[in-house]
């Protein structure tokens, strides 16, 4: 069992539990700002475009639903190339002019969020890992991962408030 004690050194949490802490928080607070944007955007721009499930022999062979409306962003993978491409690329100008941008116009602002929010997430657990005994490898369900974040989360934010480390990405202390 873990004692708040093992996370601090003279009262205050150990650099590298604080430093994974206020990076898996930023990342998270950035996403989760930035998700239902992106979702409003990715409807939006699935009614403009109507993309149809295209009539490829995967999709012949797996679902049979050949020229069936596409109305969610994770099934573009079934429209044509073309007509997928020029939807993620309207997604990304969307995104864009609502002041969400990468420094590689290659990629989309919603895919780097979330990707570094991961990023994050598993470097909380590598922190975590000589008090817990939980490896990420351990976390391979979406639902396991989540339980383990938020009581991680919950219980280092209140010891670095308590310590008087501030978690506000504006301040440092």
């Amino acid at each position: 069992m873990i004692t708040p004690n093992e996370l601090l050194i003279n009262g205050r949490l150990k650099a590298p539990i604080l430093t994974a802490l206020r990076t898996a928080l930023i990342a998270q607070a950035y996403f989760e700002t930035m998700k239902p944007i992106y979702e409003d955007v990715c409807d939006t721009v699935l009614k403009i475009h109507q993309p149809l499930v295209d009539a490829s022999d995967f999709n012949r062979r797996t679902f049979g639903d050949i020229g069936s409306p596409i109305t969610q962003i994770n099934d573009l993978y079934r429209a044509n190339d073309d007509q997928a491409k020029a939807i993620y690329r309207d997604i990304k100008q969307k995104l864009a002019l609502k002041g969400f941008t990468t420094s590689n116009s290659n990629y989309c602002a919603f895919a780097v969020a979330e990707s570094t929010l991961r990023e994050a997430e598993r470097e909380l657990v590598n922190v975590m890992q000589p008090y817990t005994n939980i490896t990420n490898a351990m976390l391979c369900t979406t639902d396991k991962r989540h339980k383990f974040i938020n009581l991680t989360l919950n219980c280092l934010v209140p010891l670095a408030t308590q310590a008087g480390q501030g978690l506000n990405a504006l301040t440092t202390n």
